[in-house]
């Protein structure tokens, strides 16, 4: 039953974001299938999977964080939260438009983020415990993801710079430097030291939470 929740929470939410212009109910859609993903480590009710779900939870906080982050500072300058208000943004503010992208890799589950290394083991737990279907599911919904995801970047560096609706994007180095700075814990927990130091936490944890 866990399972079947799982490829329907999953489907449900992509499809629901696909067919989303506004960014922020995009990216909540979006929640909505990762919630899905999440319940695939549920679903093999053994402790290989609850580690799994915890090392995404910890992967998904940074970067589904981080999206939602540049989605407001991206709102402070057009005063929209439609994809197109985003059109050559990447140009006129590199630093939070290369995070955003960052970010939206990790969402879909390409390498070297965190949002890979998370995906790939709730994709080798399910398969591992009998769920070679399930897993299937989740490639398929996967792929559907990359289309309404790459929306995104498309819009801010595939949108010549003439297309920017501001000739300049008001600046916030704070906050742009917690973007970046959580753009960097996406990868550093995916390749870098970080990921042996969530892995093991991961496996501490879910030793607690079985006990």
């Amino acid at each position: 039953m866990v399972a079947l929740l799982a490829a329907v929470t999953m489907t449900l939410g992509n499809l629901a974001a696909l067919q989303q212009t506004n960014l922020k109910r995009m990216l909540a859609y979006s929640s909505i299938a990762h919630a899905g993903y999440v319940l695939m480590g549920v679903a093999t009710m053994d402790s290989q999977g609850f580690q799994s779900v915890l090392f995404y939870l910890v992967a998904y906080y940074f970067m589904n964080l981080g999206a939602f982050g540049a989605v407001i500072y991206f709102a402070n300058t057009t005063h929209g939260e439609e994809i197109d208000d985003l059109k050559g943004l990447g140009w006129k503010s590199p630093i939070v438009g290369a995070a955003f992208v960052v970010f939206l890799i990790s969402l879909i589950g390409i390498p070297p983020t965190a949002g890979f290394t998370g995906k790939y083991f709730l994709f080798v737990t399910t398969i591992e415990k009998g769920y070679l279907w399930l897993a299937v599911v989740a490639g398929l919904n996967t792929a559907v993801s990359l289309f309404y995801y790459f929306r995104i970047a498309k819009a801010l560096y595939l949108r010549p710079e003439s297309e920017a609706r501001f000739a300049t994007v008001r600046s916030s180095p704070l906050f742009g430097g917690l973007l970046a700075s959580l753009a960097v814990a996406t990868i550093w927990f995916g390749v870098g030291p970080g990921y042996a130091w969530l892995l093991d936490y991961s496996k501490y944890s879910q030793t607690i939470l079985l006990r």
